[in-house]
């Protein structure tokens, strides 16, 4: 049973790896935004979702509550900037016409956004469940 909790726990750590990395990338596509992200946000929530992984890694609680702060970060800054940027709002620019996007590329970013969020939601919230073997075994007990 340990073992198969060791090998489920290994494979939510990768794959959350693999979303953090997926975040990354969402955030610095330059096709998915309107204006690119300070230099602050980029680096910031990437480092905050790695810090939950390493309490995650590690069985530290306050690191796991700096990953769900960088989760919820993400989360309301891909999901706002989507619902309420200013190439959606179709004012236009000061030098053109609106900028209207085609329907099927909103669709489509809200799709990949939504789906990130929601599965980096999942994937931490298993791992909260699998608690790290050193905790479990009880070789740190005095």
């Amino acid at each position: 049973m340990i073992a198969e909790n060791d090998k489920q726990r290994a494979r939510l750590l990768g794959a959350y790896l693999l979303l953090v990395a997926a975040a990354i990338c969402e955030m610095n596509v330059p096709g998915f935004f309107w204006e690119p992200f300070s230099l602050g946000v980029r680096i910031t929530i990437p480092v905050l979702l790695v810090v939950g992984w390493v309490g995650t890694l590690r069985g530290i609680g306050l690191l796991r509550a700096v990953g769900w702060v960088g989760i919820v970060a993400f989360t309301l800054l891909v999901v706002c900037i989507v619902f309420l940027s200013d190439d959606y709002i179709a004012e236009g620019t000061p030098d053109g016409p609106p900028n209207v996007p085609h329907a099927g590329a909103f669709a489509w970013r809200i799709v990949i956004f939504l789906a990130s969020s929601v599965a980096l939601i999942v994937c931490f919230k298993r791992l909260a469940r699998l608690s790290p073997a050193s905790t479990t075994s009880g070789a740190g007990a005095a």
